[in-house]
C-alpha cells in the first residue's frame, strides 16, 4: 500500500478530517489533501515524522517500508491516546510496557 493510501486509511480510521490532521502537523488542509491524492509523493522528513506521530504509527509503516499490520484495536488506542495530555500518555506507555514485561 502506498504512502497516500496508508495516510488516508489511518486518518479515516481515526475519524480525523483533513483540517484536523493539517492543524496537528502544521500544514494547510490542501497540503494533506495533496499527500492523500498522491500529488506529493515524497513529503519532507519532518512532515512524515509529524504525520506518523499524529496518527500513532511509525514513519516506516506510514511510508510503506514496514508492512506490520495495525488492527482496529491499535488504531483505536492511538486515537484515544491522542486525546490524552502528554503526562497521561507517558503513564499509559509505561503501563503497556509493564504489561509486556509480565508476559515474559
Amino acid at each position: 500500500m502506498a504512502f497516500c493510501d496508508r495516510l488516508r486509511a489511518l486518518r479515516e480510521a481515526q475519524g480525523l478530517t483533513l483540517l484536523q490532521l493539517s492543524q496537528r502537523i502544521g500544514v494547510s488542509e490542501a497540503t494533506v489533501q495533496r499527500y492523500e491524492s498522491g500529488e506529493i509523493v515524497n513529503p519532507r522528513r519532518d512532515k512524515v515524522t509529524a504525520l506518523a506521530q499524529a496518527l500513532g504509527v511509525t514513519e516506516a509503516f506510514l511510508m510503506g517500508y514496514d508492512d506490520a499490520p495495525l488492527d482496529d484495536d491499535i488504531l483505536l488506542l492511538a486515537r484515544d491516546m491522542q486525546q490524552m495530555s502528554p503526562a497521561r500518555r507517558r503513564k499509559a506507555i509505561r503501563l503497556v510496557r509493564l504489561m509486556l514485561e509480565d508476559d515474559d
